[in-house]
């Protein structure tokens, strides 16, 4: 006889084994109240095979689910070794890929941008309106210029000027209607329009007179956007600030983020990628006109040239003045020379 030999019997062999093997899998048969017998046969199994999972033996995967179903669990539960690690969840690369926020852009705890454009050594994206505030920096212009000589790839993204959406003030005439009537509201408005227009030309002209000398170098690409006011974007390399527009409110007061990229499909990569849509689907590239650098350089004499006239050694006869020449005709069909100045009224 096996037990008086020692042996345990069957019954406590199988009570030892459920405890070293699935105790989840033992605690959801005795909270459905089943035995192994039953769950054998639910699962049309050998009895046997039941007892495996008992102690400790994963079922093929064509039983788990029957498994779990019969007992009103689920497979994670009985078999949590088994389960398929979540992916990472977007909320959580998004909060790994923020370094910081600031209340304000002219935060002075904030990030020297300045700093990040010297240390950027594959990419720079910059997008606003205009950018001036770039873009007007003393050394700014040489920097990108000497990026790119570098081999630093630069992108610069700035407002098509004719862009209905750019040309828009319907933050300033919402915040002044609560505060006047309807004639003051036509005077007030139409003053802030005059305003803005001047303001927004003046940025404009800058930014394409800043812009000139670099949209022939070949590391260096400019487009136009012509879509609605976006969130202003700063990214050197894996490294970004992002300003968040408030409406009718400067931009030097609005938010600013600093993102670093630590993780794929968080905030880096959203932004990064709200770039290259609009950069694709929503901009028109800028370029010089051929004959650009041409018509800089002074004019070489020709052989067709006439010899101007030899004075009159007389001196007696008398000349009529010259009628001055009519200007000429602009040719409809040249096309125009970037930057076009066509008026708007936000400055960016």
């Amino acid at each position: 006889d096996r037990r008086l030999n020692g042996y345990p019997s069957p019954s406590r062999r199988t009570q030892k084994q459920i405890h070293l093997g699935n105790e989840n899998l033992r605690a959801a048969l005795q909270h459905a109240g089943l035995q192994p017998d039953d769950l054998a046969q639910i699962i049309e199994v050998d009895v046997k095979t039941v007892r495996r999972w008992l102690s400790g033996m994963a079922p093929y995967p064509r039983h788990r689910g029957k498994v779990a179903r019969a007992l009103d669990a689920t497979e994670d539960q009985l078999w949590p070794e088994l389960a398929t690690p979540p992916p990472p969840s977007r909320h959580a690369n998004a909060a790994s890929d923020l370094l910081a926020a600031y209340p304000t852009t002219n935060d002075p705890t904030a990030p020297d941008w300045h700093a990040l454009m010297r240390e950027a050594t594959e990419r720079i994206d910059l997008l606003d309106e205009t950018l001036i505030h770039v873009l007007d920096i003393e050394g700014v212009p040489d920097l990108l210029a000497s990026k790119a000589t570098q081999g630093c790839n630069v992108r610069i993204l700035i407002a098509e000027a004719t862009s209905p959406w750019v040309r828009s003030d319907e933050g300033t005439r919402r915040r002044t209607d609560l505060e006047l009537d309807d004639d003051e509201q036509e005077d007030h408005h139409q003053r802030e329009a005059d305003a803005k227009a001047e303001a927004w030309q003046e940025a404009n002209e800058r930014a394409c007179e800043v812009l000139r000398p670099l949209i022939v170098h070949p590391r260096i690409e400019i487009h136009g956007f012509s879509s609605s006011r976006f969130n202003t974007i700063l990214r050197f390399d894996d490294q970004m600030l992002v300003t968040l527009h408030l409406w009718a409110e400067d931009t030097l007061e609005a938010p600013l983020m600093h993102l670093q990229r630590n993780s794929p499909d968080g905030l880096f990569d959203r932004f990064a990628e709200h770039y290259d849509t609009l950069w694709t689907d929503a901009s028109l590239p800028i370029e010089a006109h051929p004959d650009a650098d041409q018509e800089e350089q002074p004019r070489e004499p020709s052989g067709r040239d006439e010899p101007p006239p030899e004075p009159d050694p007389g001196g007696a006869q008398q000349h009529a003045p010259q009628q001055p020449s009519a200007a000429p005709t602009p040719d409809p069909a040249r096309p125009r020379r970037w930057p076009r100045r066509p008026p708007s009224d936000l400055t960016g």
